[in-house]
Order: C-alpha cells, then sequence, then structure tokens
C-alpha cells in the first residue's frame, strides 16, 4: 500500500471516530455551513488541486490560481478532506483533514506542503578538451535558475525537482562554434544528469616548414634536395602565434622527435604568456632546429634513421588547441651513404713522450663497426690501412665475416711480413687508420671510401 493509501484509510478510520454533529442523514434538517481553505506547496499557492470533501454527502473542487478551494452549502455532520491529486513530486504531513460542519458557520481547512528537491544537473562546457570559464548557463523549465561555468568549464544546478528542462548557454568566446547550445533534460526524483557542450575553437596560431638547408664541414648551409636528404641538415619552422596561447613545438623525423622549443612564462607575465622580451613574444618568429640525419650508435653501429622516405613534420601545441592544435609537413627521402666507425686500442699506452706529444706502441687493434643506412645490404669485408698522413701507406690488414670486424696490427717481427716490428712515426709527422676498400655481401663494392677511423695516432715500437 502507498502512502497516500495508508493517509486515506487513516483518515476513514477518524472520520468513524468522530462525534456526530447532526443525524439527519445529509437531508439538510440540521442546517448547512461551508468549508475552505488553501493549497500551498513551499509557501506558494498551488493551482489545480483537487479536493474531495467525504461524510454524509461527497463533493470535489479544484484549488484556483490563488490556491484556494471552497465546498459551500454542505449539510451539517462529520467530514473528511482530502487532497487526491497533487504534484507527483510534493510531500504533505497530512493528505487528509477531518472536519466538522456546523449550521452558519464556515470552516478552514489548510494543507501546507512541500516539493521533493533531490535531483540534479551537471554540465561541461568545453572546447577541444579545455574547459571554458565564464560562460552563462540558464535553466528553465519546472523551475528557472542561471550559473556560471568554473575554471574547468563545468556547472552545476542542484535541488530541482523532477521534470522536464532546457539548459541553454550563453556569453560564448568569439572564436568558438558550438553544433548545439541548448538541450533537454528529463529528470527523476533523486536524479542526477551529466550534461555536455563539445565547441570547436577556431585556431589562429600555426607553424609551417620554411626551409631545409644542408650543412657543410666548414658550417655554411645550402638548399637541401628534399629527395636526397644526407647528413647534418638545419631545418627552419616559422611560427606564429595569431591570438593563441604557445606551450610547445616540435620538430619530428618520421615518428622520431628531433628537436623541441617550449614557450614558457615570464616573470609577471599571465599563465602560458610569454615574458615580453621573449623571442616568440611578438609574431611571427623563426626557429632553427639541427638534424643529424646519419646519426648511429657508436657502438652497435645501428643508425638513427635507415635510408627511405621520411615525413619532416612540426607539431604545434597551444592551450587553446592541445598537443596538436597544427601540423605541418614535408616529404624527404633520406639517402645517406654506408660507412664505418672504428676505435684503437693498443698494448701499451697512451703515453706522453718527451716531446710532450701521445704515442701508443705494442700490438694495435682496430675495430671496425659498418654502419648500415640500406636494409638490404650487408658489409662483408673490409681493408683497413694505416697510412702517414700527407703520405702513403705503411701497413694494411684485409679482414670478413660478422662484423664488427677486428683488424690487428703487430708489433712482432714476422719474416717476409710488414708489421710494427721497431717502428716509429718520425717526430712532427701523424699516421691515421682508415677503411680503404670494403665489399657488400652481394660482391659490389662500397662506395665513398675511403673512410678514416682514427685521425691521428702516434706509434712508438723502438726499443
Amino acid at each position: 500500500m502507498n502512502p497516500s493509501s495508508i493517509l486515506r484509510a487513516s483518515a476513514l478510520v477518524l472520520l468513524v471516530l468522530l462525534p456526530v454533529a447532526c443525524s439527519d442523514g445529509g437531508t439538510g434538517e440540521g442546517g448547512r455551513g461551508d468549508v475552505e481553505g488553501a493549497v500551498r506547496i513551499d509557501g506558494d499557492p498551488a493551482e489545480g488541486v483537487e479536493l474531495e470533501l467525504s461524510g454524509p454527502q461527497r463533493h470535489s473542487a479544484l484549488t484556483g490560481s490563488d490556491g484556494t478551494y471552497r465546498f459551500p452549502e454542505v449539510p451539517a455532520g462529520a467530514y473528511l478532506v482530502t487532497v487526491s491529486d497533487a504534484p507527483d513530486d510534493a510531500l504533505f504531513p497530512s493528505l487528509a483533514k477531518p472536519v466538522v460542519i456546523a449550521d452558519g458557520r464556515t470552516e478552514v481547512v489548510n494543507f501546507d506542503g512541500s516539493f521533493i528537491r533531490t535531483s540534479a544537473i551537471t554540465g561541461v562546457v568545453r572546447a577541444r578538451g579545455q574547459g571554458l570559464a565564464g560562460v552563462r548557463a540558464s535553466l528553465t523549465g519546472v523551475e528557472n535558475d542561471t550559473t556560471e561555468t568554473d575554471a574547468d568549464g563545468r556547472f552545476t544546478f542542484t535541488g530541482l525537482r523532477a521534470g522536464t528542462y532546457r539548459v541553454e548557454i550563453f556569453g560564448l568566446p568569439s572564436r568558438v562554434q558550438f553544433p548545439s547550445v541548448s538541450t533537454e533534460v528529463s529528470l527523476g526524483a533523486g536524479d542526477e544528469q551529466l550534461v555536455t557542450f563539445e565547441g570547436e575553437r577556431e585556431l589562429t596560431a600555426s607553424v609551417v616548414i620554411r626551409s631545409v638547408r644542408s650543412v657543410r664541414e666548414d658550417g655554411s648551409t645550402v638548399p637541401a634536395d628534399a629527395t636526397d636528404l644526407k647528413g647534418t641538415v638545419e631545418v627552419t619552422l616559422s611560427v606564429d602565434r595569431g591570438e593563441d596561447t604557445l606551450e610547445r613545438v616540435e620538430l619530428l623525423l618520421g615518428d622520431e622527435v628531433v628537436g623541441v622549443q617550449e614557450f614558457g612564462s615570464g616573470e609577471g607575465a599571465p599563465p602560458g604568456e610569454p615574458e615580453g622580451d621573449a623571442p616568440w613574444a611578438t609574431s611571427p618568429v623563426d626557429l632553427e632546429f639541427t638534424v643529424n640525419t646519419a646519426a648511429f650508435d657508436l657502438e652497435t653501429g645501428e643508425p638513427r634513421f635507415r635510408n627511405g622516405e621520411r615525413l619532416l613534420r612540426a607539431r604545434l601545441a597551444t592551450r587553446e588547441g592541445g598537443e596538436a592544435a597544427w601540423v605541418s609537413s614535408r616529404p624527404v627521402v633520406l639517402r645517406n651513404q654506408d660507412t664505418f666507425h672504428g676505435t684503437l686500442s693498443a698494448e701499451r699506452g697512451p703515453f706522453t713522450g718527451v716531446d710532450g706529444e701521445d704515442w701508443v706502441g705494442g700490438t694495435l687493434m682496430v675495430n671496425v663497426v659498418p654502419v648500415h643506412y640500406h636494409e638490404d645490404r650487408r658489409v662483408q669485408s673490409v681493408t683497413v690501412e694505416l697510412r702517414r698522413v700527407g703520405g702513403g701507406v705503411l701497413l694494411d690488414r684485409n679482414v670478413g665475416g660478422t662484423p664488427p670486424f677486428l683488424a690487428a696490427f703487430s708489433d712482432e717481427e714476422v719474416e717476409g711480413e710488414a708489421t710494427l716490428f721497431e717502428y716509429r712515426t718520425p717526430a712532427g709527422a701523424v699516421d691515421q687508420f682508415r677503411v680503404r676498400s670494403a665489399t657488400y655481401d652481394d660482391g659490389s663494392a662500397v662506395p665513398g671510401l675511403p673512410v678514416v677511423l682514427v685521425e691521428e695516432v702516434r706509434i712508438d715500437n723502438q726499443p
């Protein structure tokens, strides 16, 4: 049995127990009186509420716009006044009250209730995943209200009645567009609904790849051929902040980040805003990044980038547009030439001689690591030579197999073979080790040789 039925049954029991004021059975012989009153909910008049008068006679009435009702000229007797049709979300201490009608009297029976206010609407207003602060939100429907979004773009309407509402946002930033600025929400008692307004922000910051230049050995630069990129290159980006707040720009070759510029806040500047004398405080600004496309691991010879087609990309992050507010790209083709890296280990030394120069002695071992920028070929053998800088070849060794290759230059005397036995680099001169020639596993020659492995070395194997 629901609460209304229980109250109604209790009221009927009260009616039976009431003392009988007249016993004419509603014939009018005992006189007549009036019953009137008001129905209020949360202190406000409740219009259209149905009430019933039950007893010797039965009558019904509806409250008017002022929340009042009246049963006139009711035969004297004991009656029960019942609220029979009130809003579903309204609570009354009692839905039925007894009344005794006497001749010529007007009895007043009032009902004061309250609405159930346990529902809520929570909303968020954002653009590109970022909350928008200071946006106005209005609520219309069963009740009306307005509020404003916080720093995270959130707003809340609490203590609401059940019913249908319309939520609308206004006072939006000029550069943000929304597919819709209003929505309808149906609430039950105790419900909490979430509404989201997702906007698209018009971004004004941009970045472009302005130029790519090859860096020569002397440090000068020349325009690079994007279809034949090799060695060290200098990439210039042009960044225009527009009206947005810059956070970071990244330069990527393929999927690897090869350069980053952060745009930090300056002292006294608003969060995210650059200080006045920062180079990017005015717009546009050029940023230069140096990228070694031929970089490799010194121990393994593994290239950082293999040859082939790549995408050179500039990615701009802003507070308004997120991590990829703007992306600019340019296709390039890497064509670095396979090369070699080497290290020297000596049986003795290095030590400093009487002339103040460093010397090594004994058997010398040269470790040769191939650097393969091509995926489809592998070096099979190399010829390493010891030569006088500015002079001729002194010794050479051919080694093969599985890289890395180890070329040994012995200091022992071997009949019929040139070694480092009692060899000394002349005073004022230097020697070097280099790869003179090499072959791939398909028998073809490795181009671009010779490659210097050890730039300068002085050897002393004399007693």
